[in-house]
């Protein structure tokens, strides 16, 4: 969305995102209102990271999973059901097509 400052685009993005505009409800929109540093990151990477809860998800998930790898027992049983309470979570959230959301 460009423009010159001050023409609204800001304004635009944050009544459809907070939806006080007829919008279709079959298509998100995320409104990420403070400016990112300049980094290597793609914007694709930074809107991602916004998603806190699936990023604690996922972090979560590989570290049960690292820890399975070496668990032993009753443990392993322990910690496979607590990554599948993680995986259900994530399925919950649609975490498989956060992407291409």
């Amino acid at each position: 969305l460009l423009g010159p400052n001050g023409c609204g685009k800001s304004i635009l993005l944050s009544v459809l995102g907070r939806r006080m505009l007829p919008f279709p409800e079959n298509i998100d929109v995320y409104h990420v209102t403070h400016e990112v540093e300049p980094s290597e990151k793609s914007a694709l990477t930074c809107v991602l990271e916004v998603d806190e809860i699936r990023v604690q998800l996922e972090a979560e998930a590989d570290k049960l999973s690292h820890e399975m790898a070496e668990a032993e027992g009753d443990e392993v049983d322990e910690l496979a059901d607590a990554l599948a309470a993680v995986y259900e979570h994530l399925d919950e959230l649609d975490a498989a097509t956060a992407e291409v959301r």
